[in-house]
């Protein structure tokens, strides 16, 4: 199968794509949505306003927003997007594109922040943006102080949004390019025709992926001899088991590395390790430093994908 896969995959024309070749984290894939949320036109924001149907499509959540000059910033406070008209409305979004692990208290601090900012609280919004919508936000960072800002209640979510990137972003992209004032736009229509083409690589949405897929699951049928359902069945249950046994290992590997090369090391340098967690998807590390009253410190795996 994997000879297959590579023969096909060799067939295809040259293809490059240059957000993929940089690596994009979190960061960078907020700042380039950012890029493109801002694209304003006679005094006309057409990329957010598309945004925010998207929204109203997909979600229960009505926003009501009238555009006039909003602001658009990376990093404020720490939020990774955050949109805001003064004293009028504000968009918090939290990329979760390789579905990170939330942090304490998270959306509570950033909710915080923009009710100082004296926007009124109704209009406060907070857009959890996933990978394919399979995470889920934690009580740890949506806590109840949260809850109550955002209107939160056990029969709808408020003002908390939950989208994701294959299932939301990536339509949304593509209906984009088939915009007369965007054609007109010949950088930022490559630049949301390369950001689409790299999440569709992401998730394995490209048309030619797709028939390959189509064709190794012909092979598959055939050379496992699969007749119905019932094999096809425990033949998933045997894959999922083999890749649960190959991703403890992994993640027993990685850890057992960063707990001699990394903690270890620290801890002869007379650091105090306060908690980490390593693994595939995982590198957190909280560490005190002698003599410092607050230590922050962070380290980023760029090829997770």
């Amino acid at each position: 199968m994997n000879k297959l896969y590579a023969s096909r995959k060799k067939s295809l024309p040259y293809s490059v794509n240059v957000i993929s070749e940089l690596h994009a984290n979190e960061n960078a894939n907020s700042r380039i949505l950012r890029g493109l949320l801002q694209y304003s036109h006679n005094g006309k924001y057409p990329i957010f306003q598309k945004f925010i149907e998207c929204i109203h499509l997909h979600t229960d959540c009505e926003l009501g927003l009238v555009i006039k000059n909003p602001e658009f910033t990376n990093e404020e406070n720490r939020i990774d997007l955050l949109i805001k008209e003064k004293k009028t409305y504000a968009i918090i979004i939290e990329n979760k594109i390789w579905d990170a692990v939330d942090q304490e208290a998270q959306i509570e601090r950033y909710v915080d922040y923009v009710d100082g900012l004296a926007i009124p609280r109704k209009k406060i919004f907070t857009i959890y943006l996933t990978s394919d919508g399979s995470k889920e936000v934690s009580d740890r960072s949506l806590t109840d102080k949260a809850k109550k800002y955002l209107g939160c209640t056990n029969k709808n979510n408020g003002r908390f949004i939950c989208i994701n990137f294959k299932e939301h972003i990536i339509p949304w992209l593509d209906e984009l390019t088939n915009d007369t004032k965007i054609n007109n736009e010949p950088l930022l229509l490559s630049a949301i025709t390369q950001y689409c083409d790299y999440l569709k690589e992401c998730f394995d949405l490209r048309k030619e992926d797709i028939e390959i897929e189509n064709e190794l699951e012909k092979q598959l049928m055939e050379k496992l001899q699969i007749q119905n359902l019932q094999e096809l069945l425990q033949t998933r249950n045997d894959v999922d088991k083999l890749q649960e046994i190959v991703s403890s290992t992994i993640n027993n590997k990685i850890l057992g590395i960063c707990e001699n090369k990394i903690c270890k090391s620290l801890k002869k340098k007379g650091y105090i390790i306060k908690s980490y967690e390593f693994s595939y998807n995982n590198f957190l590390l909280e560490i005190e430093v002698p003599n410092w009253k607050k230590c922050w410190w962070v380290m980023e795996n760029d090829g997770i994908k």
